[in-house]
């Protein structure tokens, strides 16, 4: 049987597992720059890291000091549209509502735009281009 868990901690104690993961997805699958997918903010946030039988799937973060958002949601591709996401995503909104916070919001990849939708966000931007992939700001109320 699998067991999930999921962690919470400042980048310094995350750094390997979030970086493997993100790398995986971002740099790796989705052509992202290497030299902008860890950024400045990284530092400042909070981040969670999923583990799936003691191996990290999936990670994300949120940036409680820019009005709670929501960014680096990855999950490694063969554990993909099995709810991992969801679970991420509701530990970031936990986070969010446990420091007072009412809404939470992201950019969202295009293609990830249903993924969100369904879980109660709505677009708030026309489509950018960030790291050569189509976004839309979206936000959800907590």
């Amino acid at each position: 049987m699998m067991t999930s868990k999921i962690i919470v901690g400042k980048y310094e104690d995350l750094k390997t597992e979030c970086n493997l993961i993100r790398y995986e997805v971002f740099v790796q699958e989705q052509n992202v720059p290497e030299n902008i997918e860890i950024d400045e903010r990284d530092e400042v946030c909070t981040h969670v890291i999923l583990r799936i039988n003691n191996n990290p799937i999936g990670t994300g973060r949120i940036d409680l000091e820019k009005q709670g958002k929501i960014g680096r949601l990855a999950i490694v591709k063969e554990f993909r549209n099995k709810g991992y996401g969801t679970l991420i995503l509701n530990k970031l909104e936990e986070i969010a509502r446990q420091n007072n916070l009412t809404s939470v919001w992201l950019n969202a990849q295009k293609a990830s735009l249903n993924f969100y939708l369904k879980l109660g966000y709505q677009i708030i931007s026309d489509e950018f281009i960030e790291a050569n992939i189509i976004h839309l700001t979206m936000s959800k109320k907590l």
